[in-house]
Order: structure tokens, then C-alpha cells, then sequence
């Protein structure tokens, strides 16, 4: 994992800014009313680095341009972060990285800073 990139996505996670969301990237039930996975804070602070544009009025994970899957990160995200280890070569978007990333957040961490920590040690 490039770990510029790391210390962006950790400092996030830990930052109390994104609220924990699972089982997508992003969602949003009202104005105001966020949820994000770790995958989805990646995304968001891509975005913000200018790697990918985002879609301020979606609801869902298309705010995000991943096209053929939007659960999963777009290819620039993947290689903005280095989390680029594919299960399927014929399949660029299912990658070992943001599953495990996406189990921890969705099955095992009940907060960020576990999630964080996940990272900091497997990556």
C-alpha cells in the first residue's frame, strides 16, 4: 500500500468526520445523515486529492464512479492506494485488499479506530 496514502485513509478513519456506515461504500437517508465505510472514506479522501470526482447528490454508491460494480473501488482509487492484489485478473474491480478491508469494516470492527488499526497492521 503506498503509505502516503495509508496516513491519509488512517488519519480519516480516525478523524471523527465520516460516520460508520456498513455493507456500502456510502449512503445517505437524509441531508446531513452520512454513512461511509472504510472503503467509502478511501473514496471520499481520493476525491478530495482529485483522483476521482464524486456525485454530491447521490444517495448511494453511486457518488462514486466504479463502473461494472459500485460496491467496490474504482481502478484509480485502487491504484491511488496501491491496493491492487486481484482475486480475478478478468475482474479489476474484485480485489483481496478492499475485500479484507470491507470484512473488517462490515463483519469484525464495530468502530473506525478498530478498522484503523486493522489497516496499520495488514497493510
Amino acid at each position: 500500500m503506498n503509505p502516503y496514502v495509508k496516513k491519509i485513509w488512517l488519519d480519516a478513519l480516525r478523524s471523527g468526520t465520516y460516520t460508520k456506515g456498513e455493507g456500502r461504500l456510502y449512503y445517505r437517508t437524509e441531508p446531513g445523515n452520512e454513512c461511509f465505510c472504510a472503503l467509502g472514506v478511501l473514496a471520499e479522501e481520493a476525491a478530495k486529492a482529485g483522483v476521482i470526482q464524486v456525485e454530491p447528490a447521490a444517495t448511494g454508491n453511486d457518488r462514486y464512479p466504479a463502473p461494472g460494480n459500485q460496491s467496490y473501488l474504482s481502478v484509480e482509487v485502487l491504484a491511488w492506494a496501491g491496493l491492487d492484489t486481484p482475486v480475478d485478473p478478468g475482474d479489476e474491480y474484485n480485489n483481496w485488499d478492499q475485500i479484507r478491508v470491507a470484512r473488517e469494516n462490515d463483519s469484525h470492527a464495530g468502530t473506525f479506530e478498530e478498522v484503523a488499526e486493522f489497516i496499520e497492521a495488514k497493510f
